[in-house]
């Protein structure tokens, strides 16, 4: 059983104490046994959640556990990538994460973990696997694919394929204008506006950051 204190050290920073090393085997260890309560006591099959639960308290308890081990591991990660600049931990987390949102069937934080996936092995220098993350994402979650879009045309960059690039974020500035999302089409046309200038073509590389500057206009004098 893990107690709330105990919890509560999960989230403690191991430089606040006198031997980092012990913590961390302990954090570890909590850590695995808390995921593996998890798998054990989760409701996989799509039958299991959406059934009307013959014990109300019980099934709302389940939930309650789900989202709290959803929201850790999702914050895990991101404390591993941007405090301690460790992606491959934050990739482990995520990729955890993934598996409670998946139980869940919740499409938002699917896709938006998928994303930092595909972010994080891109940054890592792994292009397949960044891309397979981001269509994934795209194809699953057509909904929710914005920033896998955005994602996508980076990672074709990241590889010299400009073709590419261009083709994922003019499908990211379209969602972003349908959305009436003003600063999402800002960044969408500078990201347009980068490639078109990389492709030699000057013109239109110009008319996309111009775009890209309105935008900027707009939020600093909202």
């Amino acid at each position: 059983v893990i107690t709330n204190s105990r919890v509560a050290l999960l989230n403690e920073e191991p430089r606040t104490y006198a031997n980092p090393r012990i913590l961390q085997l302990y954090v570890k260890s909590l850590e695995t046994l808390f995921h593996r309560s998890w798998l054990s006591s989760a409701a996989f099959s799509e039958e299991r959640w959406d059934n009307p639960p013959l014990d109300p308290e019980i099934e709302q308890s389940k939930r309650d556990f789900a989202e709290g081990h959803l929201a850790y591991l999702t914050d895990r990660g991101q404390r591993e990538a941007v405090v301690h600049r460790r992606l491959g931990p934050a990739v482990k987390y995520w990729s955890n994460a993934l598996v409670v949102a998946r139980a869940m069937q919740r499409d938002a934080e699917q896709a938006d973990l998928l994303f930092r996936m595909g972010t994080a092995c891109r940054n890592l220098g792994q292009s397949k696997e960044s891309l397979d993350y981001f269509m994934e994402a795209v194809g699953l979650f057509p909904d929710h694919c914005t920033k896998a879009l955005s994602g996508l045309g980076n990672t074709f960059f990241a590889i010299g394929d400009y073709q590419r690039a261009l083709e994922y974020h003019h499908r990211h500035l379209v969602k972003e204008r349908k959305a009436g999302n003003r600063r999402g089409e800002g960044a969408a046309c500078n990201n347009v506006a980068c490639i078109q200038f990389a492709l030699g073509r000057l013109p239109a590389a110009v008319d996309f950051f111009t775009t890209y500057l309105d935008v900027c206009m707009e939020e600093r004098d909202a």
